[in-house]
């Protein structure tokens, strides 16, 4: 599965790959969603926006005219909807490259608790940071294109390892092209001196 992760949203991608262990000539991958057989030509199952009817046990198998492999093992897909707890922003907005990206995630947890807050772009870990405090912020500097994509946070309570983690829905940032800016040498001019413009 990828990515690997314990909690899909609503939306999310989500790929499967079935692996026969070796390659065979007119393969059929059978795909049991729930104990519902689905059946594609490829050896990858690609969910491009998870719902609640991709949440529960997900297993393969392959076959050709002679022979049927046994199941694959099981992979749990658990999606959900975000938690109304948690919210994410981004700032400022519009953000141009070279900027610096601002996001903040707060915690509506009704408990004061000792957190740990994950900031996550694109399924990958950007930031964690413990604090007591409901509200948290990540930095990132010098922003370039690739910094575009999808954000969320999620908090997860210290003394309870265990328990509930709670993930806030995505936010989109846009990483664009810095408008025209003119530029005056010397800043400081004086009667008479000749200054140069750069657009």
């Amino acid at each position: 599965m990828e990515p690997m992760w314990e909690r899909f949203l609503t939306g999310d991608r989500i790929i499967l790959s079935c692996d026969a262990g070796r390659e065979l000539r007119s393969v059929r991958y059978t795909w049991i969603v729930n104990n519902t057989i689905k059946e594609f030509r490829g050896k990858t199952y690609t969910i491009e926006a998870a719902g609640k009817e991709h949440d529960g046990e997900h297993r393969c198998q392959t076959s050709t005219s002679t022979q049927t492999t046994p199941y694959s093992n099981s992979i749990l897909v658990r999606v959900s909807a975000p938690d109304s707890i948690m919210r994410i922003e981004p700032e400022p907005e519009p953000l141009w490259c070279e900027q610096t990206l601002k996001l903040s995630c707060h915690c509506n947890y009704s408990i004061q608790h000792e957190f740990i807050y994950t900031f996550y772009r694109e399924g990958s870990v950007m930031a964690e940071i413990r604090t007591r405090n409901k509200s948290v912020s990540f930095q990132k500097e010098r922003v370039t294109f690739e910094d575009t994509g999808q954000y969320r946070c999620q908090v997860q309570i210290v003394n309870y390892p265990d328990g509930p983690v709670y993930t806030s829905a995505y936010i989109r940032v846009d990483v664009r092209e810095r408008p025209l800016t003119l530029q005056v040498d010397p800043r400081l001019q004086r009667d008479g001196n000749p200054i140069t413009l750069n657009c």
